[in-house]
């Protein structure tokens, strides 16, 4: 076994170990006992998202030191000293115990080795007292693994003391506060990790060089939950002396009550070393488009007024983004642009899938005209942008209903507007006509979530109705764009007919909302070849489902590459990126989304040490 320092790990190699066996590590404490070493089975993002027993991970990182043979990568561990002795040590020489174990624990070996504690050019940050902005409180005896703030903590910045020692930092309460900024006084280019011990952490990182925010929703739905202490990969990043690292609170933390800063325990920044690796589509690929919902944007108070929708066109422009499909609403709830047949019939507060109220979608359309706004925002960064209605679902008693659906209840088909009514097809179109008077370069169609009870009739009615609304002219100058279910008899007639009439331009052939399974593109590639119309693949922005939508795994980019690959291999000109609020907040699925360009610079993290 060799042991050697490698970007602030003690690294253990050569460890041979037997199938299902393992190793155990201990470190000699300052006390003078063997206390459990904080061990990282391996540095490979994919291992983060692994489901989680309750014991394997935690067994390792914190309760143990215990890794299994299966959880380790290259014939080699970690050890995360830095957690163990809530920084550095004053003394850097230190001894170990390492048992080699068979299969069910039979013991092969144990050693004592000495180790010698040595960063090298890493830099530590959890020095959270000399951060800069705002008073930064201290709380102690906090327990180790929290899920709500301490009855008696004082609302603010605060670095926690957890009950085995390491000063975590967090906020409590719900009060606004100032960022925290920090000069490392650092040059040169630099890889950013971060290390958390909780499950969830929300914030907004502002980093040198970067051209917007890093936004960060790190919840149980992208690590599974109570997975103890991970280190997560940020970025790339180039420092000059004065530049400063800068932690903002999340707006949803500051109005949700289920929402959370959460947890940082240190930066790490690392000289960089990463080489940039593309993902397979890169070079074939054409473009991307986000399927993007103001109003959940709005509902989490990110998207409030003009700067925050600026704000936003700049986090698709760094992404490379090529189009943006921008729903507006849904028929027979409320539009999000003013003077449409789709008023609101109720008053009130949004409820959104957390089952919480929020006011901030009322007061983005008190202070902006989002279609007014967003598309000269996208356009000026070279973003089209596509107005979207979905189909179809109007909330029934909610306070997202409009006073059509709820003058009519005549007109639906159980708790949904009825397509074969003439008078709800002339509703429906009617927003399409609205949303055509802006300056947008195109018109978008959401069959994907609330396709049920349409009929290859009612789907031709629908979108022919849109273009009579809309007029020829108008058709010319828009893209028309349509995601559907795939495998629907009645949606495959309608397409072809649809494309035959040249009512439609692009397709995004999807499941309902699961990125499972994958869709077989062919049936489609070949139609839109016959009509010169364009097939792109759908990403969803769910996963599997076990306990219900909301607790639905985030893809994985392990996941959303296989797909990318099959999509454009299969002839897809573009990947459509469903539920995209979701990418902006996940730095694994950004990276994945910037490699899928030819040109750019996004380090992938393949054994990130």
């Amino acid at each position: 076994m060799k042991i050697l320092n490698r970007h602030g790990w003690i690294v253990l190699d050569e460890l041979d170990l037997p199938p299902e066996g393992g190793i155990k590590v201990e470190y000699l404490s300052d006390g003078g006992c063997f206390e459990p070493a904080c061990m990282f089975p391996n540095r490979t993002e994919e291992t983060l998202f692994e489901a989680h027993n309750h014991q394997d991970w935690n067994w390792a990182t914190e309760y143990r030191g215990l890794v299994p043979e299966r959880m380790i990568r290259d014939n080699k561990v970690y050890w995360n000293y830095y957690v163990n002795f809530a920084g550095l040590p004053e003394n850097l020489n230190r001894k170990l115990r390492v048992t080699r174990f068979a299969a069910g624990g039979k013991v092969l070996s144990v050693t004592e080795p000495e180790a010698t504690i040595d960063p090298g050019t890493t830099v530590f940050l959890n020095n959270w007292r000399e951060w800069e902005g705002s008073p930064v409180h201290t709380y102690e005896g906090m327990e180790p693994n929290r899920q709500n703030d301490p009855a008696d903590a004082r609302p603010g910045w605060t670095v926690a003391n957890c009950l085995f020692g390491q000063p975590r930092l967090t906020i409590f309460g719900k009060e606004a506060m100032p960022p925290l900024s920090y000069c490392p006084e650092l040059s040169g280019k630099y890889d950013l990790y971060l290390c958390m011990k909780e499950e969830v952490l929300e914030c907004d990182l502002e980093l040198p060089g970067a051209p917007v925010r890093e936004r960060l929703l790190i919840s149980s739905r992208v690590i599974p939950f109570n997975k103890f202490w991970k280190e997560i990969y940020i970025g790339q990043y180039s420092f000059r002396k004065t530049d400063r690292i800068v932690i903002h609170q999340a707006e949803t933390t500051k109005f949700n009550p289920t929402r959370r800063f959460g947890d940082i325990y240190y930066f790490k920044l690392v000289p960089a070393g990463h080489t940039e690796k593309k993902s397979s589509v890169a070079g074939r690929m054409k473009e991307i488009l986000f399927y993007s919902e103001p109003y959940s944007l709005a509902y989490g108070h990110h998207l409030q007024n003009e700067t925050m929708a600026a704000r936003i066109a700049d986090e698709y422009a760094a992404l490379g983004v090529d189009k943006v499909v921008c729903q507006m609403g849904r028929t027979g709830s409320f539009v999000l642009y003013p003077d449409s047949v789709s008023s609101r019939g109720r008053e009130g507060d949004a409820r959104g899938d957390d089952r919480q109220s929020s006011n901030g979608v009322a007061e983005m359309m008190k202070n902006m005209d989002i279609l007014k706004v967003f598309p000269p925002l996208c356009r000026k960064r070279g973003i089209q942008f596509l107005a979207n209605m979905g189909v179809n679902s109007s909330y029934v008693g909610s306070t997202l209903e409009t006073k059509f659906s709820m003058d009519h209840p005549e007109y639906y088909h159980h708790h949904l507007l009825d397509f074969s009514i003439p008078e709800v097809i002339d509703f429906a179109t009617e927003n399409f006509r609205e949303m055509a008077r802006y300056e947008i370069d195109g018109l978008s169609v959401s069959h994907t979530r609330y396709p049920y009870w349409q009929t290859r009739d009612t789907i031709l009615a629908f979108h022919r109705g849109i273009v009579e609304k809309i007029g020829r002219k108008r058709r010319g100058e828009l893209e028309i764009n349509i995601s559907f279910v795939a495998g629907d008899p009645d949606y495959y007639q309608a397409i072809e007919i649809l494309m035959r009439e040249d009512l439609i331009d692009s397709i995004v052939p999807a499941n309902l909302m699961c990125i499972y399974p994958a869709v077989d593109l062919a049936p489609w590639i070949e139609l839109a070849e016959r009509y010169g119309k364009t097939v792109y693949g759908m990403i969803d922005g769910w996963g599997l489902s076990s306990a219900g939508m909301n607790t639905s795994i985030l893809p994985r980019p392990a996941e959303c590459e296989a797909l990318a690959s099959r999509y454009i291999g299969q002839g897809a000109r573009g990947l459509y990126f469903y539920q995209s609020e979701q990418i902006l907040s996940n730095p694994f699925l950004r990276r994945f989304v910037k490699s899928l360009k030819s040109a750019g610079n996004s380090p992938v993290v393949k054994g990130y040490v």
